[in-house]
């Protein structure tokens, strides 16, 4: 598990300076209940990867911090393996579908949502960064995949439909 120390949102912070903020913002670290830098985070999951290459728990946690330090290009072929390893795992098709949208390869970033959103409805999904609550996580995600899904202008699926109109209210 990871979490942040800091209390702080990133739009509390002037967008111009954000990049600054975001690496302090996020360390110290509480990982496994100690408390860490984000360089002995990587070492931490380093090496921890490197004695259970196959857990997918080590690697996200690897790519999640990879991504913190500013090492995102690092994290991708990290997240996919993840993936092959623990297909119900939720956070790397969040984290990819994130990356590529951000990337500005919106087809690839829908895929990574509607599986994600395919292993929410199945209710079968594994979240194993929990840094706040499922809750939060879930309506996070449904709130970008509906932005992307009308850029793309793909169809909704119902359920989806029914919670946007909801939500609208």
């Amino acid at each position: 598990m990871i979490l942040s120390m800091s209390q702080l949102k990133p739009e509390d912070i002037d967008p111009e300076e954000r990049e600054e903020f975001v690496i302090m913002l996020t360390a110290p670290l509480l990982i496994e209940d100690k408390i860490m830098t984000l360089e002995e985070a990587v070492n931490y999951y380093e090496e921890k990867v490197s004695q259970e290459p196959e857990n997918p728990s080590y690697i996200i946690g690897l790519a999640h911090i990879f991504d913190l330090s500013k090492r995102a290009e690092d994290a991708v072929p990290l997240m996919e393996t993840a993936l092959r390893l623990e297909p119900q795992a939720m956070d790397p098709y969040l984290w990819l579908g994130d990356w590529y949208y951000h990337k500005k390869d919106s087809q690839k970033a829908f895929n990574y949502y509607q599986d994600l959103y395919q292993l929410i409805e199945s209710g079968e999904g594994i979240h194993y960064i929990l840094d706040g609550s499922p809750e939060k996580f879930v309506e996070s995600f449904f709130e970008g995949f509906i932005g992307l899904a009308k850029h793309l202008k793909k169809p909704l699926p119902p359920d989806l439909n029914k919670w946007l109109k909801e939500s609208e209210v």
